[in-house]
Protein backbone atom coordinates (compact mmCIF):
# COMPACT_ATOMS: atom_id res chain seq x y z
CA UNK A 1 0.00 0.00 0.00
CA UNK A 2 1.56 3.28 -0.97
CA UNK A 3 1.81 6.49 1.72
CA UNK A 4 -1.17 7.97 -0.55
CA UNK A 5 -3.17 5.33 -0.59
CA UNK A 6 -2.88 5.07 2.78
CA UNK A 7 -3.82 8.73 3.83
CA UNK A 8 -7.18 8.96 2.40
CA UNK A 9 -7.91 5.50 4.00
CA UNK A 10 -7.06 6.78 6.96
CA UNK A 11 -8.75 10.43 6.36
CA UNK A 12 -11.88 8.69 5.19
CA UNK A 13 -11.89 6.36 8.76
CA UNK A 14 -11.33 9.31 10.69
CA UNK A 15 -14.08 11.94 8.72
CA UNK A 16 -16.57 8.70 9.51
CA UNK A 17 -15.56 8.16 13.22
CA UNK A 18 -16.52 12.00 13.62
CA UNK A 19 -19.97 12.10 11.34
CA UNK A 20 -21.18 9.26 12.95
CA UNK A 21 -19.97 10.12 16.44
CA UNK A 22 -22.83 12.12 17.07
CA UNK A 23 -25.31 9.36 16.39
CA UNK A 24 -26.94 7.41 18.36
CA UNK A 25 -29.76 5.37 19.10
CA UNK A 26 -33.08 7.48 19.68
CA UNK A 27 -34.16 8.00 23.37
CA UNK A 28 -30.96 7.82 25.07
CA UNK A 29 -30.78 10.52 27.78
CA UNK A 30 -34.27 10.11 28.29
CA UNK A 31 -35.56 8.48 31.52
CA UNK A 32 -38.04 5.46 30.44
CA UNK A 33 -41.09 6.52 32.53
CA UNK A 34 -41.86 9.24 30.59
CA UNK A 35 -42.59 6.86 27.91
CA UNK A 36 -44.72 4.62 30.12
CA UNK A 37 -48.80 4.62 30.65
CA UNK A 38 -49.41 3.91 34.30
CA UNK A 39 -52.07 0.56 34.88
CA UNK A 40 -54.65 1.14 36.54
CA UNK A 41 -55.22 0.05 39.88
CA UNK A 42 -58.20 -2.17 40.89
CA UNK A 43 -59.21 -2.95 44.13
CA UNK A 44 -60.53 -5.99 45.26
CA UNK A 45 -64.19 -4.86 45.26
CA UNK A 46 -64.04 -4.69 41.59
CA UNK A 47 -63.63 -8.34 41.27
CA UNK A 48 -66.93 -8.77 43.54
CA UNK A 49 -69.32 -10.45 41.40
CA UNK A 50 -67.58 -10.43 38.11
CA UNK A 51 -67.09 -13.44 35.52
CA UNK A 52 -64.50 -13.79 33.16
CA UNK A 53 -62.81 -16.20 30.87
CA UNK A 54 -59.09 -16.24 30.32
CA UNK A 55 -57.36 -17.85 27.76
CA UNK A 56 -53.71 -19.24 28.74
CA UNK A 57 -51.14 -22.08 28.33
CA UNK A 58 -50.04 -25.16 30.63
CA UNK A 59 -46.53 -24.93 31.51
CA UNK A 60 -43.83 -26.64 28.66
CA UNK A 61 -42.93 -29.40 30.90
CA UNK A 62 -46.47 -30.39 31.48
CA UNK A 63 -47.80 -30.35 27.54
CA UNK A 64 -48.00 -26.71 27.09
CA UNK A 65 -51.52 -27.58 26.14
CA UNK A 66 -53.89 -24.52 25.67
CA UNK A 67 -56.62 -23.94 28.45
CA UNK A 68 -59.40 -21.67 29.07
CA UNK A 69 -60.10 -20.61 32.71
CA UNK A 70 -63.30 -18.84 33.51
CA UNK A 71 -62.64 -16.79 36.81
CA UNK A 72 -65.18 -15.82 39.60
CA UNK A 73 -64.49 -13.09 41.42
CA UNK A 74 -60.62 -13.58 41.06
CA UNK A 75 -61.20 -17.88 41.90
CA UNK A 76 -60.61 -20.01 38.99
CA UNK A 77 -63.76 -22.10 39.21
CA UNK A 78 -63.48 -24.25 35.40
CA UNK A 79 -60.98 -25.26 33.68
CA UNK A 80 -61.54 -26.41 29.81
CA UNK A 81 -58.82 -27.30 27.32
CA UNK A 82 -58.42 -25.10 24.27
CA UNK A 83 -58.94 -26.74 21.24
Amino acid sequence: MRRRDFLKVAATSASGAVLFAGCGRIGDGVPESEFKIAQPVFHPNDWLHLDAWFATAAPPDQGGYGLIVRVFEGRAKKVDGNP
